[in-house]
């Protein structure tokens, strides 16, 4: 809903929570009623390398109009990331 990245850094849960109401139907709470689950790519990372599952396809889509080469540089992912994706097999 906000186009701003890192919104969550500038303003809190509450206001933008009040603010999304405005706009849409339902009333959220909390951050996991508008799919924001506070995943880090390390914490999913850690996730990943914790399970039996093999990873087949892993990808970082960077926050537009950001380069691609900067959410694989462990050190900007974490701010420049909008999506991570993993398609996992289960092992043989």
């Amino acid at each position: 809903m906000i186009k701003v990245p890192w919104s969550h850094r500038i303003f809190s849960e509450r206001t933008i929570l009040k603010v999304r109401r405005l706009y849409r139907p339902n009333t959220p709470t909390q951050w996991t009623d508008v799919a924001l689950n506070r995943m880090t790519v390390a914490k999913f990372l850690a996730i990943l390398d914790a399970s039996p599952f093999l990873v087949s396809d892993f990808r970082l889509t960077p926050i537009r109009p950001l380069p691609l080469w900067l959410v694989r540089r462990r050190l900007f992912r974490e701010w420049t990331n909008a999506n991570v994706s993993a398609i996992l097999t289960k092992p043989s």
